[in-house]
Order: structure tokens, then sequence, then C-alpha cells
């Protein structure tokens, strides 16, 4: 879902977070040319206060493309297998 198309159907209190963001006013295509641009990229989200806010959004809405607090696709499919294997429960093995 593109950016804005997710601001018209989000309600406001979902949206607050990217006001804050670093990047709020630069070009889109920076976050979503590859190459160098996702070295400067980065750069940018490092110091941004709400990268874990749009990182959580790119989780949440499966984001297949560009960067999104400070991570590329691989890293933020990384992070996601590693937060769903926290979530499950431990298996328990019974010896007999």
């Amino acid at each position: 879902m593109s950016a804005l198309l997710h601001d018209l159907v989000s309600p406001p209190d979902e949206q607050d977070w990217r006001l804050a963001a670093t990047c709020r006013d630069m070009d889109p295509d920076l976050f979503f040319s590859g190459g160098f641009a996702t070295q400067r990229a980065r750069t940018i989200c490092a110091s941004c206060p709400v990268r874990r806010e749009c990182l959580d959004q790119a989780l949440a809405m499966d984001e297949q493309h560009g960067v999104w607090g400070g991570l590329t696709l691989t890293e933020r499919q990384a992070v996601a297998r590693t937060r769903r294997r926290k979530r499950r429960p431990p298996t328990v093995q019974i010896r007999r």
C-alpha cells in the first residue's frame, strides 16, 4: 500500500509517528532506488527518532520494497522471522 493511500485510509493516530520522521520531506525515491541510495537512506534512518515505528509499520504491512526503519527487504524478513520465533511457545521433548 502506498504511503499516500495509507494516509487516506488510516486513522490519524496511526499516522502520527510519520510527522516526526527525518525523511518526511525528502524525496521518496531515495528510499526505493537501491545501490548507493540504499546506504544514504540507511544513514538518514540511523538518526531518525521514529525508526522503530517505521520498521514496525513496514513489517505489519509486509512492505516488499525500499528501506524502512533503516533496513532492506532481506533484513526486514530476518527481523520478522526472529520475532515469529520469539512468539512461539517453546517445544517440549518427552523422553521415553
